[in-house]
């Protein structure tokens, strides 16, 4: 039975979507443990992740700002992948600021506000990897169809110094025969 070689194409294509499927899955679980309870948050780990969340939040917005701003941005990007995790970005800005206000004020977020807030967020954020593995395996992005155009490149390369390397050793066979006659 013969074996049907995937082109370069294809396998970019399922490399970079087998790893957005296997992100949107981990965020998927954790997510889903969070909202029942199984993974708790104690106060220092909820002030560490709003630090977090505040800068990732502002790189969202930031982000979508630059690639609507800057055309050579837009051209290496999906508008589509920004514009999804926008409510995110707000989301986690307004969550991190309820949550250093009531640090402020002495107070601990609520644990039934925690949990429901970290975890839809993160199961809305697995959804949106679901729907990224999927669509662009169909729609590749930009920096994909750069990176298949890349091993395109280099299995030309590669196959052009073999064949270079297999010409030299014929005629490097070919003098020794011919010294040896």
């Amino acid at each position: 039975m013969e074996k049907k070689k995937l082109s370069e194409e294809t396998k970019v294509k399922l490399i970079y979507c087998g790893e957005l499927a296997i992100i949107a899955i981990v965020v998927i679980v954790i997510g889903a443990l969070k909202l029942a309870g199984v993974i708790t948050t104690k106060p220092t780990r909820l002030l560490v992740y709003n630090i977090i969340t505040t800068l990732g939040g502002v790189w969202v917005i930031t982000d979508l700002i630059w690639a609507i701003a800057s055309q050579k941005r837009r051209a290496k990007v999906c508008m589509l992948d920004k514009l999804m995790t926008l409510p995110v970005g707000l989301y986690l800005l307004v969550f991190d600021v309820i949550c250093f206000i009531n640090k402020a004020q002495g107070l601990e977020p609520n644990d039934l506000l925690v949990r429901l807030s970290v975890g839809i967020v993160l199961l809305y954020i697995g959804i949106i990897y679901c729907f990224q593995a999927v669509y662009h395996y169909y729609h590749p992005v930009p920096q994909m169809l750069e990176a298949i155009e890349e091993a395109k490149k280099a299995k030309l390369e590669e196959e052009q110094n073999a064949s270079e390397s297999s010409e030299k050793a014929e005629e490097k066979t070919d003098e020794e025969n011919e010294k040896a006659l």
